[in-house]
């Protein structure tokens, strides 16, 4: 995910700007691999454009119990960029740069229907890291847990939680650290 690149348009709700809508188009797309790849289509991944709704499978995400047993003692950086992904994709979604079904669009919060893809992909995430939090009292993801349901909750039920809104600073102060290297991808 180039996030460096597209960080503007996080910061406002103005449209995007041209040259930015393809940097955007691939965040978007990896970060709904990076959660699809651990779920039971995640064969699927590699099909998927995050402006092609027809790429996503159209039923609800299931974790793949498995996948994640196996990234279970995973480096810390695989669960900063797992929680990074649900966090930039509730940021587009909060900020109107995308729509329930991650199309690039205008401003309009609204609570997404169950079945939009962004929905289906909050779930999936929620999920993931509770199967993971369940699964071990010590693991790296566990300090990620309560980011990725305050960020879901957003989403998903902004009226019925109190949202931790310092844990969702925490990852994007954590993406702009100095210390802490996104790699930026050049865009001819």
């Amino acid at each position: 995910m180039n996030s460096a690149a597209i960080a503007p348009l996080l910061s406002t709700m103005q449209p995007p700007p041209p040259p930015l809508l393809r940097c955007l188009e691939t965040s978007l797309t990896a970060a709904a691999q990076m959660l699809v790849s651990l779920s039971t289509d995640g064969a699927h991944v590699w099909r998927l454009a995050s402006q092609d709704p027809a790429s996503f499978p159209s039923h609800a995400f299931q974790v793949d119990r498995a996948a994640v047993q196996q990234l279970c003692y995973a480096v810390d950086s695989t669960w900063i960029s797992h929680t990074f992904a649900v966090t930039f994709l509730v940021l587009c979604y909060t900020r109107g740069v995308i729509d329930d079904n991650l199309q690039i669009s205008s401003p309009s919060l609204i609570i997404p229907p169950e079945t939009s893809l962004i929905a289906r992909l909050l779930r999936l995430a929620r999920d993931i890291f509770d199967a993971v939090c369940e699964a071990t009292r010590l693991h790296p993801a566990r300090g990620f847990c309560a980011i990725v349901r305050d960020a879901t909750a957003l989403v998903l039920a902004p009226d019925e939680s109190e949202v931790d809104e310092l844990a969702l600073q925490a990852v994007l102060d954590l993406v702009n650290e100095g210390g802490f290297e996104w790699p930026m991808v050049e865009w001819e």
